[in-house]
């Protein structure tokens, strides 16, 4: 719920807002997974996924004068019930020193919403995803090679209008590390992977967001091509370890917010954008102090990135970065952590997480654990966004003026036979979508 005043150049009064989101609905999952080993160091793998949502997601939006007379009052309810299924198998054949791995997946999504607002419309949308892969993995002494390529095929259509879209994309990535010795090792890493565009991106059902704005998405969007090429070398030494590296993440046909009037009406809708690239160079230390008792650790990271629009071209560059000092002896842990975090372009938004510090103590006793901290101690919490578009240019901060502290007290019970823990080797995708009520 926020709460805010608007005051309108023309000098009239001020005119007094509330907006309330609201959402909650249940998603139970069901998980089969099976390893099959067979003679000649060969397995099959399989894991299949189903999961169920049944929720809801709802916005009101109200405007008073200071007579408290109502000005503009909108409300969207929607009712979700959505279905996603994920199936996912791997053959895998071993050499001494290689590996043919080949596999493929299977993704089907079944989405119903229901507009109560709308006289109860309801509206259904399929989605398929499937994706072929092969790959090959060499040891040659001191490196190690990965290549292979992938086909994706996707397909999402609405059953009342019949809009939707479908694409075809090859994907292949290639990995090479270098290790002489136990120092040092160099890593090189290029891959690509397609996203299809999610529920609330394509469903054109209008959603009114205040007196001028309106919600559309776009049905006729495409899917959008990701490429990432990093270099990363890591090391270690008796006093500072880390790893430091370069990355390049471009996409194409970027899926991204874009305005535009239609009449005395503002809509917000999505295009599938001209790109957006991005060049980041990062640096991640830790360094011993004192042996045994003190450690430092953090990172730092500069990014440059690009995005381009239909009519819009927006650049951007920042640091970013978190350090972390710790003290340790004696069963006994205090750590002190500050964060800056990233500022990521996005469409004409730029858009970053938490600014935040923190202290924490800890001390470890037999089977019991105590602990105490703040969260904000010192400096002002940060999170927000900023848009740059030339319709709605707007900037948003979420800075809480308070600390949290907190202790806390565990103790490790445990009796009987221990359940041993399974690692998955594969993970089918069966993330079911969600409707999102517009809002401001």
């Amino acid at each position: 719920r926020f709460n805010g005043k608007m005051s309108l150049s023309d000098g009239s009064d001020d005119i007094f807002l509330t907006n309330i989101q609201d959402g909650k609905g249940y998603n139970p999952a069901l998980s089969f997974y099976l390893e099959q080993y067979f003679a000649h160091k060969q397995m099959i793998i399989f894991n299949f996924k189903t999961s169920f949502y049944t929720g809801h997601t709802s916005s009101g939006y109200l405007e008073q004068d200071i007579n408290n007379n109502i000005l503009n009052d909108i409300n969207t309810y929607i009712k979700d019930r959505n279905q996603a299924y994920g199936i996912k198998a791997n053959y895998i054949k071993n050499w001494d020193k290689s590996r043919l791995t080949i596999g493929g997946s299977f993704t089907a999504k079944r989405n119903r919403s229901t507009y109560v607002d709308l006289d109860n419309s309801v509206f259904h949308q399929r989605q398929n995803m499937t994706y072929f892969f092969g790959e090959y993995f060499q040891r040659v002494k001191y490196v190690t090679l990965t290549a292979g390529i992938g086909a994706d095929y996707s397909n999402y259509k609405f059953q009342e209008t019949g809009k939707g879209n479908d694409s075809w994309n090859v994907s292949p990535h290639f990995t090479a590390t270098y290790k002489p010795n136990s120092v040092s090792q160099f890593r090189l890493n290029f891959s690509t992977w397609q996203n299809t565009p999610n529920l609330s991106q394509t469903n054109e059902t209008p959603q009114q967001i205040d007196a001028i704005q309106w919600s559309i998405g776009n049905p006729n969007l495409s899917t959008q091509f990701h490429y990432i090429i990093a270099t990363k070398y890591s090391f270690t030494l008796p006093i500072i370890s880390g790893s430091f590296g370069a990355e390049g993440y471009f996409i194409d046909n970027v899926i991204a917010p874009y305005m535009y009037w239609e009449g005395d009406r503002l809509i917000n809708s999505y295009e599938n954008g001209k790109g957006f690239r991005q060049f980041t160079l990062w640096f991640a230390p830790e360094v011993t102090v004192i042996p045994h008792w003190l450690y430092l650790q953090g990172s730092v990271t500069y990014c440059a990135e690009n995005s381009r629009g239909g009519n819009y071209s927006i650049y951007n560059h920042n640091w970013s970065g978190n350090v972390q000092a710790t003290v340790s002896h004696y069963g006994c842990m205090l750590s002190v952590m500050y964060k800056r975090a990233q500022r990521q372009l996005y469409g004409e938004s730029i858009i970053w997480g938490e600014d935040c510090t923190s202290i924490d103590f800890g001390y470890n006793w037999e089977k019991w654990q105590f602990g105490a901290g703040c969260f904000m101690p010192f400096g002002k919490y940060d999170q927000g966004n900023i848009c740059y578009n030339k319709y709605n240019k707007k900037e948003f901060h979420l800075k809480p003026d308070s600390r949290f502290f907190y202790i806390k007290v565990a103790y490790n019970l445990q009796w009987g036979k221990q359940k041993k823990g399974v690692n998955k080797m594969i993970n089918a995708n069966a993330q079911t979508d969600a409707s999102s009520a517009a809002s401001r």
